[in-house]
């Protein structure tokens, strides 16, 4: 329906494709799709942490693709095209004993079952240049011992740079030159947003409060994202990156009510300089709960919300983003949290705080935050925020 309308508003496809490539994640995937549909290999290089292996198996698994990943750097040449054996040939009436190349279980059911596999090789500049030869000759024939991969199959190759990898090696002329190479250039803001979001899983209610915080800390100090030790022995402890961030959030969400025990285990992941902030900025900045709120709106339809707007920290513009941030992040449970969602961004629009709930809007439309299958932007929604519609959607 027209957005000048103001009626309950449905995206298109269209428009949804739009949404999807103002984000890194669907940027990247319609690439991937571009070297999937060509049969093309591609490399991506980027910093430790910063989610390449976990978006691949989040890729495959939305396509219903399988997935075969190969640490490189851990793996012989032979693992990659079959390990030699002698066997015995009948030739011009001799026995002769021949070598013969075992095709290994992996490639048997790529060729011969999973044609539409994903081929992941991760760490492939930590290998040695003799294995790196071996992968990078098979990313370019798709083949073993004459063998021909299916041609559904899609091969993508992962590293981090040499300079802050132990033991790199970087590519010769001649093998760099094989496949294409892609900056794994994750913005922080977004990844956050994916953090807080549980990376589009449904995130268990023990864990709903304590991922809220971490991400609300992380959206006002973005540095702490990822600062990875330049010595040697402090990249050998905790340190802070979204991988770690994100397994501190995990395991301190299922230890008992102990500052003490949540400190240890964020201090274990994330390094002390983080463990630290993080400890010093929480007792500074509390930010109200939000699911509280949300079921509050749902039971009591067309009424105020229990958001304290008279408190003065609650009602601080920053504390209201954060507010906003976190309540992005929650409502893609059920129609009912969607709705009472949109309400609040009404609400928060109509006591003075229009910059804040309006830059709301383009995240509440990606389809990881929208919630259940044929959620609908309410009237009140688009009449509040019509002009966020129109740059979305156009008129």
């Amino acid at each position: 329906a027209a957005v000048d309308n103001a009626v309950d508003f449905d995206i298109t496809p269209e428009n949804q494709r739009r949404i999807e490539l103002d984000t890194f994640t669907g940027r990247t995937e319609a690439m991937v799709d571009a070297f999937a549909a060509t049969g093309k290999a591609v490399l991506f290089e980027g910093p430790i942490g910063f989610g390449k292996t976990s978006f691949f198996r989040d890729y495959a698994a939305k396509r219903n693709r399988p997935m075969y990943l190969f640490n490189v750097a851990l793996q012989q040449a032979e693992d990659l095209a079959g390990h030699p054996r002698a066997v015995t040939k009948e030739i011009d009436g001799k026995s002769v004993e021949v070598t013969v190349k075992t095709m290994n279980e992996w490639f048997y059911h790529v060729v011969s079952r999973d044609h539409n596999a994903i081929i992941v090789m991760d760490e492939i500049k930590n290998a040695d240049p003799d294995r790196q030869a071996a992968f990078l000759t098979f990313m370019q024939d798709r083949e073993i011992d004459g063998v021909k991969l299916p041609d559904e199959v899609t091969i993508i190759a992962l590293c981090n740079p040499t300079d802050i990898s132990a033991n790199g090696f970087d590519f010769s002329g001649p093998a760099a030159n094989r496949f294409c190479h892609v900056k794994w250039e994750f913005p922080r803001v977004e990844m956050i947003d994916l953090m807080s979001m549980n990376f589009g899983r449904q995130t268990p209610e023990h864990e709903q409060e304590f991922r809220s915080l971490v991400t609300t800390y992380l959206r006002s100090n973005e540095g702490m994202l990822h600062r990875m030790p330049e010595e040697k022995d402090e990249l050998e402890a905790g340190w802070p990156s979204p991988r770690s961030w994100d397994n501190a959030i995990k395991v301190v969400s299922n230890l008992p009510d102990h500052d003490g025990l949540r400190d240890r285990v964020i201090m274990g992941y994330v390094g002390n300089a983080a463990a630290v902030d993080f400890r010093a900025w929480t007792s500074n900045n509390r930010v109200p709960a939000v699911r509280p709120i949300l079921q509050g709106i749902a039971d009591n339809p067309g009424k105020p919300s229990a958001y304290p707007w008279d408190d003065k920290y609650a009602s601080d513009s920053s504390t209201v983003l954060r507010f906003c941030h976190n309540l992005v992040a929650t409502v893609s449970d059920s129609h009912e949290l969607f709705d009472a969602a949109c309400s609040f961004l009404v609400e928060a629009n109509a006591k003075g705080f229009g910059p804040q709930s309006a830059s709301m809007v383009p995240k509440i439309m990606r389809p990881d935050v929208r919630g259940p299958e044929n959620t609908r932007f309410p009237v009140e929604m688009v009449a509040a925020f019509n002009d966020q519609f129109k740059q979305s959607f156009g008129d």
